[in-house]
């Protein structure tokens, strides 16, 4: 039976789910996003970060940190108010493992504005790593 496209956009008539066009490019999409949660697992399960975020040390410090600065720092900047839930390392520790207990590395986040800046850091990591695998091409 025809169909139109299920790629957003497309309009062309086919017997599958995608037309031959936009079929490559959902291939291409789906490899990209199995390499990012690939890097994106290895990093969360990483057994060295794995073993300080269950460790009584960062559990204590994360605990001050959210009773010094109940508030989300960012949002508190922007003039709004929401409850802190997440403590963030403002350089994270895959960067600088030394200041991971530091605690003016530390901010308090409310979980979209960690997710933001977590996204944001995760992309710059990337970005940086293949233009540096590629800049020798």
């Amino acid at each position: 039976m025809k169909k139109v496209c299920a790629s957003v956009g497309c309009k062309k008539v086919t017997t599958s789910r995608y037309c031959n066009s936009c079929k490559i490019q959902e291939e291409n999409r789906r490899k990209e996003n199995a390499k990012s949660r690939a890097r994106s697992s290895a990093e969360r399960y990483d057994d060295k970060y794995k073993k300080f975020y269950g460790s009584s040390k960062w559990k204590e410090l994360r605990t001050n940190k959210l009773k010094k600065d109940p508030l989300c720092e960012d949002c508190k900047s922007n003039g709004f108010i929401r409850a802190g839930m997440d403590v963030d390392h403002i350089v994270e520790i895959k960067d600088d493992f030394s200041r991971r207990l530091d605690m003016t590395n530390l901010k308090t986040l409310c979980r979209s504005c960690h997710v933001a800046k977590t996204s944001r850091a995760r992309r710059t990591r990337i970005k940086n790593s293949s233009s540096n695998e590629n800049r020798w091409i």
